[in-house]
């Protein structure tokens, strides 16, 4: 609805830097010597963020794509697959072989992975190619050779150029939020155990006749929030040196019985099994139909606010803590990305004619200068510097027309979303309430870092191939039981011991044997790996 207008504007803000980038263009950050055909444009697939939706149809027109091409010399244009079908698009896509020259964020449920991905021909190893066409990213894994242990295989090859989140702040962007101002008016604290959870979800549909106290979808259910107050996760994770699988652990059982009750009771969307709607679960929770979701920090959050402020200015929708099952006692579990954020990284694939175009263009974020870019924008436009401190400008923090900062951000930088580049820390402490919000869902970090649970390793193409069609099976059968258990269409308590049996038939105890000696592979090649340096890799473009 801004699109028209927001363009026209861009032209004119932007025109004044335009020649000053062009007479700095010359100087690049670990360009390669190949100059780049001019009737050569590389292609790029990824999806497009739902906020950046609202006012482009597509990245390649933005104002960072734009810098990138003046300083590198390589022209990317960016293909989106329609939202709600990416994953269907892009199977479309490799089944016919028409692929684009970059795929980012692809392999994250490609089956076996990105190391399936390269046994099947879809993507090439960079290893070698990086070392000479990606200067700014070899140094930096020079720095922090931690990131490497995510991205490097058993054979020692590399098929990604990574997206970094290299501090926990970055990390937690996603927790549960409620309506803290229809707390006050029922005068309830926040909710710290799943008891307080079931109490305030029952007032708000008593009392304020809340029609949907608890916004989610399936996913919802099964991610870090209310399942890992029972010391599970929704896959797999480890536990004093073991694997285990969250949905065959005991203690599922225990968190399937108090969805069940919640969802009999009208606690719970009555429609969470169907595809989550992201603009009706947005109408919902503005409009006030729905008390409590699971949400992140900026796209959400931090968008609701700056909506609702004119409209209902008592309007908060904010962050409480991660719940635990006992009052005071801290859950081990949250939603944690890895240093390495894989639905930011970037695969190569076999179709790109000038590989070593494609590092050049991805090796300019890794350098001080892209890095700003990426996080930060245009200087003098979507930031200048305030007391030695980057700041976003009026164009980002307080748009003049209204056009939401989760949003407009996406003309400028990438730093609100996922893309291969070293997040920056700093834009999501500029807003207060952001900042507070994350504050709020670190609450536990430390004991969820102590817990180790993170499922190290990578499995070879033989272990892939031995339990894919295993794993989508268990898959298929648990998202049948999980919606059957919550909707009380099957007793958890009367067929527990049969749906953990068929599991087991289906082999869900080989994948684990399997994982974990990957797990237990990694852990001697990498010894240190569960007791890793404290660090902000924000600190080495402070230097």
């Amino acid at each position: 609805m801004y699109r028209c207008m927001f363009r026209k504007k861009i032209c004119i803000v932007t025109a004044c830097v335009v020649a000053l980038v062009f007479s700095v263009s010359g100087f690049l950050t670990g360009c390669g010597k190949k100059p780049t055909p001019s009737d050569v444009t590389l292609t790029y697939w990824c999806n497009i963020a739902l906020t950046a939706a609202n006012i482009m149809s597509s990245y390649t027109d933005t104002q960072w794509n734009k810098v990138l091409y003046e300083k590198t010399g390589v022209k990317v244009e960016y293909l989106h697959p329609v939202i709600g079908q990416e994953k269907e698009q892009f199977n479309v896509m490799v089944a016919s072989g028409d692929l684009t020259d970059m795929l980012e964020s692809a392999f994250v449920n490609y089956s076996g992975g990105v190391v399936k991905a390269y046994e099947d021909g879809v993507v090439i190893d960079i290893k070698d190619l990086q070392k000479k066409y990606a200067p700014n990213l070899t140094k930096l894994y020079e720095a922090y050779p931690d990131i490497l242990t995510e991205l490097v295989d058993e054979e020692g090859r590399i098929f990604q150029v990574p997206q970094i989140k290299g501090n926990d702040f970055l990390r937690t962007f996603q927790g549960l939020a409620v309506r803290k101002d229809w707390l006050k008016k029922l005068n309830m604290f926040e909710p710290e155990t799943i008891e307080d959870w079931y109490n305030m979800l029952t007032a708000f549909k008593k009392e304020l006749k809340v029609k949907v106290p608890l916004l989610v979808n399936l996913n919802d259910l099964r991610v870090p929030g209310l399942m890992s107050a029972y010391g599970i996760l929704p896959a797999y994770f480890v536990e004093d040196g073991k694997v285990k699988y969250g949905p065959t652990d005991p203690r599922f059982k225990d968190y399937m019985r108090e969805m069940a009750k919640w969802y009999r009771e009208g606690l719970i969307y009555a429609d969470f099994a169907l595809k989550k709607d992201a603009k009706l679960n947005d109408d919902m929770i503005m409009s006030g139909e729905a008390g409590a979701a699971i949400a992140m920090a900026g796209p959400n959050l931090s968008r609701y606010r700056s909506l609702m402020q004119k409209k209902d200015p008592e309007f908060d929708f904010s962050a409480v803590q991660y719940p635990s099952l006992v009052k005071g006692e801290a859950p081990k579990f949250l939603q944690q990305n890895d240093i390495v954020h894989k639905q930011g990284c970037v695969a190569i694939t076999t179709k790109c004619k000038y590989p070593e175009l494609a590092l050049k263009y991805l090796d300019y974020a890794f350098s001080k200068e892209g890095h700003m870019l990426m996080n930060f924008g245009i200087e003098g436009v979507s930031y200048e510097y305030v007391n030695g401190e980057p700041i976003y400008t009026d164009l980002i923090a307080n748009n003049p027309d209204g056009i939401p900062r989760a949003s407009i951000g996406y003309e400028y930088f990438r730093n609100f979303g996922n893309g291969p580049f070293v997040l920056d820390s700093r834009p999501t402490k500029q807003d207060v309430l952001q900042a507070k919000d994350h504050e709020v869902w670190l609450k536990f970090v430390k004991e969820a870092n102590e817990a180790k649970s993170k499922v190290h390793g990578i499995l070879t193409a033989e272990e892939t191939a031995a339990t894919a069609s295993k794993q989508l099976e268990v898959n298929t059968y648990g998202d049948e039981m999980f919606i059957k258990f919550v909707m009380g269409r099957v007793n958890v308590d009367e067929e527990f011991d049969n749906y953990i049996a068929i599991m087991e038939q289906m082999g869900i105890n080989d994948i684990i044997a399997v994982k974990q000696a990957a797990y237990d592979r990694f852990v001697k090649r990498y010894p240190n790996v569960n007791n890793p340096k404290s660090y902000s890799i924000d600190d080495y473009y402070l230097k």
